[in-house]
């Protein structure tokens, strides 16, 4: 999906299929081209109501509780004692913003 999405080679690095090895390595930019694909591609619904919805459900369901800004839809991903986020995050002004 990253090389359709734009992704270059240098940009990610599969070893086992898992990604649960130090060794499978994706960029910040990749991650995003790929955000950004399917966002914008024909699977769009499908991809965005498999995410889940920050305070409610799923990995992020004791985040963002309280939080007051608009819906957070993401996927966290975890190694010893580090965990990353990525996803969208309704902006006030109606912006769907991907990080």
């Amino acid at each position: 999906m990253a090389e359709r999405a734009g992704g270059e080679g240098e940009e990610f690095s599969f070893f086992d299929g898992s990604g649960l090895t130090r060794l499978a390595l994706v960029s910040p930019q990749a991650v995003m081209k790929v955000l950004q694909a399917m966002a914008a591609g024909p699977s769009r619904e499908a991809w965005w109501n498999s995410l889940p919805v920050g305070g409610e459900d799923g990995t992020l369901s004791r985040r963002f509780k309280g939080w007051k800004g608009g819906v957070v839809r993401a996927k966290t991903g975890t190694l010893s004692h580090v965990t990353g986020l990525s996803g969208y995050v309704e902006a006030a002004d109606g912006r769907t913003i991907a990080f």
